[in-house]
């Protein structure tokens, strides 16, 4: 039988951070905009960038990128984005309205073991993996940060609900909590 403080480096928080910033960048000159304003591409597609400011580049196509902030803070990008998403420009804006989930702790791959049939020690860090969690398609990164796992879901908003209680059930069968 394992001890509290045995149980308790396994535990997993449950956050609900849906209201991060989040925009789609389409098109052959979305590379170039993101690069005139000093932000680090990834190269692969999936892989994805965290810079100092907290503002995340994730590449989902050859053209494709997926910009986000990592803090829910507003970026000078995000306000350039907004200004400029009703302008004529040489690739096409959009503004996310996914449900986001953020899973971190030890306990994290636990859950998302019983959940996603993603063998996580495989995928490199950083790189968002297409998959489905409890049934329905998701986007997961899978963040490292501090030597604790963190994976951020992200999903079409009309299973947020369902998503929540169904992770927040696993994570109370562990012994865990929401924490946000």
């Amino acid at each position: 039988m394992k001890t509290d403080e045995e149980n308790d480096s396994r535990i997993a928080g449950l956050s609900d951070v849906t209201g991060r910033l989040t925009w789609t960048l389409k098109g052959a000159a979305a590379e170039s905009w993101l690069c005139e304003r000093g932000l680090d591409i990834p190269f692969t597609i999936y892989a994805s960038t965290l810079p100092d400011d907290d503002l995340s580049v994730t590449r989902t196509g050859i053209d494709e990128f997926l910009v986000e902030s990592t803090t829910g803070e507003l970026h000078q990008v995000h306000q350039e984005l907004a200004a400029q998403q009703n302008e004529p420009a040489d690739f096409f804006i959009f503004e996310r309205q996914d449900a986001l989930f953020r899973l971190t702790g030890e306990g994290a791959h636990d859950v998302m073991t019983q959940t996603c049939g993603i063998n996580w020690t495989e995928v490199p860090p950083d790189h968002l993996v297409m998959t489905r969690v409890a049934g329905v398609s998701c986007g997961v990164r899978l963040l490292t940060r501090d030597d604790s796992p963190c994976f951020v879901i992200r999903l079409d908003p009309t299973y947020g609900v369902y998503m929540w209680q169904e992770l927040l059930t696993i994570c109370q069968e562990l012994g865990s909590a929401a924490v946000g």
